[in-house]
């Protein structure tokens, strides 16, 4: 088994997905724009993209905001293959009714076996 690297962690509104397989991205947010606190974002999701690895994997997302505070975590893993190292495997995860408690910046992280393989670019929130 060789542990995958993390080619991409974007999120966006949502992920659609063509016939044969190519994922289209919606809504790409680096940046939100929120009324009052705590705020909701009704619906989003996570697209992160694994390479250079092979073997199966299980993958975990969190969500941490200001402080460090963990404002999300994946309930169960998020299962995926790679038969060569040159294949990329995509997991996408949706999230309904995301808590965002305060301004401030927010990264994502993504895990395999307990090791986090990387921040995201951050995600910004400012109130309107």
């Amino acid at each position: 088994m060789l542990e995958p690297k993390l080619v991409t962690l974007l999120l966006c509104d949502s992920v659609g997905q063509a016939s044969g397989g190519r994922k289209t991205l919606y809504g790409l947010i680096d940046h939100l724009r929120m009324g009052a606190f705590p705020a909701l974002l009704p619906h989003c999701a996570v697209f992160g993209r694994f390479g250079s690895g092979h073997g199966s994997f299980e993958a975990r997302f969190t969500i941490r905001g200001p402080n460090d505070r963990k404002v999300f975590e994946t309930k169960s893993a998020c299962k995926f293959s790679l038969d060569d190292p040159l294949q990329t495997a995509d997991v996408v995860l949706s999230i309904d009714n995301l808590q965002i408690p305060e301004p401030g910046t927010y990264w994502i992280e993504a895990w395999i076996g307990g090791k986090r393989l990387a921040l995201m670019t951050p995600i910004y929130v400012d109130p309107t």
